[in-house]
């Protein structure tokens, strides 16, 4: 798996086409597959380690977590990524570095999300439980938006 030689051009302020629908930037595209299963176990000073055959440094974030391995596309000339989006899928990289960040999911901006409630889960019982989630944060504009998309989008 080869990560792009280049400083991606993603625009997160490209105006999205008002005959398309809203999708978010971490959403993987069509083209953007998973990275072969290459992984192995070795031995680490703190016990088994899960690591890629060939690992890059990016393939980690700053706290040393293994993040899956996915393909990029290009981006058309406004700078949005190109490919027909894969609705049930979000891309590995571009969730890490929301995540990380503390970005919008959607926008890229900075996420605010007081009075939001995420999908969380506790990470132990009890009352000194901290709360984890998979999904990055949104802006209000961004989830107001998302959720007017959701509701009239028509059932399959």
């Amino acid at each position: 798996m080869t990560f792009p030689s280049r400083r991606l051009a993603y625009n997160p302020r490209a105006v999205q086409p008002s005959d398309k629908p809203l999708v978010p930037y971490i959403t993987r595209r069509a083209g953007e597959d998973a990275a072969p299963d290459d992984l192995i176990f070795t031995h680490h000073w703190s016990g088994p380690r899960l690591y890629y055959a060939d690992e890059d440094p990016r393939d980690r974030d700053p706290r040393g977590v293994l993040w899956a391995r996915c393909g990029w596309n290009p981006v058309d000339a406004e700078g949005r990524i190109m490919g027909e989006p894969q609705w049930k899928l979000m891309h590995p990289h571009r969730q890490m570095v929301c995540m990380q960040t503390m970005r919008c999911q959607v926008c890229m901006q900075p996420a605010h999300t007081v009075g939001l409630r995420l999908p969380c889960w506790p990470s132990r019982p009890g009352p000194e439980a901290v709360e984890r989630s998979y999904q990055p944060a949104a802006c209000v504009p961004q989830a107001r938006a998302c959720r007017r998309a959701t509701v009239s989008a028509p059932r399959r």
